[in-house]
């Protein structure tokens, strides 16, 4: 299935850069942020779904988020956007989201103080 150059542009343009794993704390949580943070808009303007997919995605990201694992929390993020023929079919249950209880849960993260796990 070919994805609208749309999607393809942020897959691209929210891959995670060589050396990011490097990078102090705060800016890997920031990067994270900015991640999830795109994700959530794309689904908001109705450029990508919010199947069971994306839900388990944002999901994981955000409980990573929240953990103080900035890298895997943008990881999770990013995987919301794989071509259907590329995703796992091993999904852990989760309960079903809105994108407002993503939004929401999102927000609650951001504020969180800076943790390192």
């Amino acid at each position: 299935m070919v994805q609208s150059p749309e999607i393809e542009s942020l897959r691209q343009a929210l891959q995670p850069e060589p050396g990011f794993r490097g990078y102090p704390p705060p800016r890997r949580k920031h990067m994270a942020e900015h991640t999830i943070e795109q994700i959530i808009r794309a689904v908001d303007r109705g450029l990508i779904p919010l199947g069971v997919w994306e839900q388990q995605c944002l999901a994981a990201s955000l409980a990573c988020l929240r953990e103080g694992d900035y890298d895997q929390a943008r990881i999770n993020a990013v995987e919301a956007l794989r071509d259907v023929e590329e995703r796992a079919t091993n999904l852990e249950a989760l309960p079903p989201r809105t994108l407002d209880s993503l939004r929401k849960d999102f927000l609650w993260a951001r504020v969180r103080p800076l943790m390192e796990r």
